[in-house]
């Protein structure tokens, strides 16, 4: 959808990065569960296989609000 795709663009949004919204989701839920943070950052790191600044990466740029003009 052409649209989407301008969001995409216009927020630099990597498609790629669908891939990592089910860490994102993951790392939300723990951490409204009351997780302490470097505890689901590793415990993230260890199930995906990826580095723990990787997660902290991730969280960070999830966390970022898009600007959608229509």
């Amino acid at each position: 959808n052409d649209s989407v795709l301008r969001i995409f663009i216009a927020n630099r949004i990597d498609p790629r990065e669908v891939e990592r919204l089910k860490i994102f989701e993951e790392y939300t839920d723990m951490r409204n569960r009351g997780e302490k943070f470097h505890y689901t950052i590793r415990y993230l790191s260890d199930k995906y296989r990826v580095s723990p600044r990787s997660i902290t990466n991730i969280a960070h740029r999830m966390a970022t609000e898009i600007k959608v003009q229509v």
